[in-house]
Formats: C-alpha cells, structure tokens, sequence
C-alpha cells in the first residue's frame, strides 16, 4: 500500500520519475522499491512511460490509473469521493 498510497502526493493524473517515487514511497530499502515498483507494474498498477530500451528505469514516467487513484487517495484520506464525510 506504500507505494500506491504514494501517488497522492500529486493530483490525480500527475507522473512521478523513479527518484520522485522512491523518496515518497517509504520503502528506504531502493532493493525493495525496485521489487515492489517492478512487481506493480507487472500487474498493471502503475504505468510506465518512456524508452524501455534503455537499462534501468530511472529515465522512466509513472502513474496509476484514474480511478485507481481515486479509490486509493479517497481511502488514504479516511473517506472516499461523494460519501460526503
């Protein structure tokens, strides 16, 4: 949850770089981050953009979807969009 709840700290749509996501994410082992970070988007959870030809992927865009964001950010913040709390 670290890692997605992450994507709150920019409004819904906005990309983060590899370093900006690592230093929000809370993961302080760049080990783990990268398993994590690797793990979510083999299952599609986060997207990344640019040159995967290139090594690493520190030249690299990422974003969750939309909706994804919603869920997760309206969770975060102990409501969630339209419930009115």
């Amino acid at each position: 949850m670290a890692l997605m709840s992450s994507f709150c700290v920019k409004g819904k749509g906005d990309m983060f770089t590899y370093d900006e996501l690592s230093a929000v994410s809370g993961l302080a082992n760049s080990e783990l981050f990268s398993k994590v970070l690797t793990g979510a988007c083999q299952l599609s959870l986060v997207t990344a953009f640019g040159d995967s030809s290139t090594p690493g992927k520190l030249d690299r865009a990422y974003t969750i979807h939309g909706l994804l964001y919603e869920f997760t950010c309206g969770q975060s913040s102990g409501r969630r969009e339209g419930d009115g709390s």
